[in-house]
């Protein structure tokens, strides 16, 4: 366990895991935390994942049915806010990060928060080493466009950040009681990105730390680039949240202009572009239609 006065939990939230790679994830985060919460959403029993564990400081949630990312989140802020822990780490099954990564985290926002700063959550570096090296841009919302940092590039102390991924994000439980929940009804995709969104609005603020990298598998293949421009690659339904949360952010109250520009650009040139590398062109474009039309229209939750 880290050195530390703060009680910090740790959140897996597994979906068909791959045993091997969780495994890792459980042996290097037993030693980091005070507790791991394993939400189980379907794929594996319980008792498999019990197995991975060498000590006693986790527990096993869910139904071992998809109830979504968010419900996950809240569930696991929820058991962390009830037994009165400061900060929750939280991460998905593929996750690597390092031996010290909790604790260059917590270093991180308490000093950040020792000099004034009202932090909601911090996260680190992603690092997507399938294929060719790719490094996740820290995004910031200007007036009217996106600004995409480089985070390993300069002499970053601290990046301020307008979203953060939650694989790898320590929140503080006070910032998400006065924040709300993680908003369930997105179920999945940008679930992360609509809770930074009102973390902003309620003047919080959002930091990535440049000297706490992860390796992170940051889609469901191998990403590529495409006419310059980076490409995630996911099935169709994935596709169909992706299309449908993005335009519930584009109309939402709390969604920058900058921002709201940026997706709204984006959305038209993913479009065209899923259709090049997708393997299934006419599934993925249903989804994706599908998927604006139910965001216009309000029609949420479990596809």
């Amino acid at each position: 366990m880290i050195s530390t006065d703060a009680l910090i939990w740790a959140g897996v939230i597994t979906y068909h895991p791959d045993l091997v790679k969780l495994k890792n994830l459980v042996n290097i985060l037993e030693i980091q935390v005070d507790k791991i919460i394993v939400f189980n959403n379907g794929g594996c029993l319980d008792k498999d994942i019990c197995k991975l564990f060498q000590g006693s400081n986790f527990e096993i949630i869910g139904c071992g049915e998809n109830v979504g990312i968010a419900k996950a989140l809240n569930e696991i802020c929820r058991l962390a806010a009830q037994n009165l822990a400061d900060y929750v780490v939280t991460f998905d099954q593929d996750s690597l990060p390092g031996d010290v990564f909790v604790n260059g985290l917590h270093d991180f926002i308490v000093t950040l928060s020792d000099s004034n700063k009202n932090v909601a959550a911090v996260g680190p570096v992603f690092v997507d080493e399938r294929g060719s090296t790719e490094v996740l841009p820290v995004f910031q919302a200007g007036c009217w466009w996106v600004k995409k940092i480089d985070p390993l590039s300069g002499n970053h102390a601290a990046i301020n950040a307008s979203m953060l991924i939650t694989s790898g994000m320590l929140l503080k439980i006070s910032a998400w009681e006065k924040i709300g929940k993680f908003r369930e009804d997105l179920f999945i995709d940008h679930v992360d990105t609509e809770w930074c969104l009102r973390a902003l609005n309620r003047e919080f603020e959002l930091f990535v730390c440049p000297s706490v990298i992860m390796q992170h598998e940051i889609s469901e293949e191998a990403p590529k680039r495409l006419f310059g421009r980076l490409v995630l690659k996911y099935s169709p339904i994935r596709r169909y949240y992706a299309f449908r949360n993005t335009s519930v952010l584009i109309l939402g109250k709390y969604t920058p202009c900058g921002i709201r520009i940026y997706f709204l650009t984006t959305l038209c040139y993913r479009f065209f572009i899923n259709l090049l590398v997708d393997k299934n062109m006419i599934r993925s474009l249903k989804a994706m239609l599908t998927g604006v039309v139910h965001g216009v229209i309000g029609k949420m939750g479990r596809r």
